[in-house]
């Protein structure tokens, strides 16, 4: 069934408690848990050329949260591409070429998904250090958007992600979970991407601005480290004040059940 089909079938029905594995966990494999496997390094499956093994290490990875009731693996890392070779965050991705980036996300995503955990594709965008990365802008002109780093995230989407992940920083200016142009306009409109965004830890910043940009679930929590809530009962007034739209507010909605049924979480799925 096609993921607009999965959207309107299962409008204003009850939302799901997800499990979401925390970084650096996510794409490595599963944290405080005794007797789980710590896969190698994304940047090590890409050195292996080998598009087999890329999916098997993805299947292995699902294979081994799904007994766990784990929903959502936090990976696989598309983004730093690697434009600083001793970026902090640079061994969970997997090469600095957007083609083999994109072929290895593709085949990670694509194996995880298998066993019916959702993948969530991250960090989107432009992810290139860690440094002031709560603050920073990555000023990135269209063509070089599109050229390079963009380019692992549409194999990402056309191979049904269930997730994506909006990161820290600012892109031209505008912080990524809150960015219309990167949210809306490249990733959902231009890409048809159907599933839904996440925040990386704490990257929300405002109510409106994230909801209007396209942002579908705050990570780990409004409240989280900051005591302030922008999510909940200020959504919840947003919507009533007409500062977000009731149909942004609805897609929001479809989209987060649509992903679980998708990979076939409805049914005879394990309990966390």
């Amino acid at each position: 069934m096609a993921r607009r089909q999965l959207c309107r079938k299962y409008q204003g029905r009850q939302l799901y408690q997800l499990s979401f594995i925390m970084p650096p966990g996510g794409p490595l494999g599963v944290q405080y848990i005794d007797g789980f496997t710590a896969f190698p390094a994304g940047i090590q499956g890409a050195a292996t050329w080998d598009t087999s093994l890329m999916n098997q290490r993805g299947a292995a990875l699902g294979a081994e949260s799904k007994p766990l009731g784990v929903h959502v693996k936090l990976g696989p890392v598309a983004g730093p591409l690697g434009k600083i070779p001793m970026g902090g965050r640079n061994w969970e991705g997997f090469s600095p070429d957007p083609y083999l980036t994109g072929i290895a996300t593709q085949e990670t995503m694509t194996g995880m998904q298998g066993p019916g955990i959702q993948a969530c594709a991250k960090h989107y965008i432009g992810n290139e250090q860690e440094k002031n990365r709560d603050t920073m802008s990555a000023n990135i002109d269209d063509g070089t958007m599109h050229e390079l780093y963009l380019w692992p995230f549409a194999d990402a989407v056309q191979a049904n992600v269930a997730s994506v992940m909006c990161s820290y920083k600012k892109v031209n200016s505008t912080y990524a979970c809150e960015n219309d142009k990167l949210m809306n306009g490249l990733l959902k409109n231009e890409l048809d991407f159907q599933g839904y965004v996440m925040s990386d830890w704490n990257a929300q910043h405002t109510t409106s601005g994230s909801a209007n940009g396209g942002l579908g679930i705050t990570m780990p929590g409004s409240d989280f480290n900051k005591g302030t809530i922008l999510w909940g009962p200020q959504l919840t007034s947003a919507i009533s004040s007409g500062a977000v739209a009731q149909s942004r507010a609805d897609d929001m909605v479809r989209r987060i059940p649509a992903e679980w049924y998708l990979v076939g979480q409805d049914s005879g799925y394990p309990t966390a």
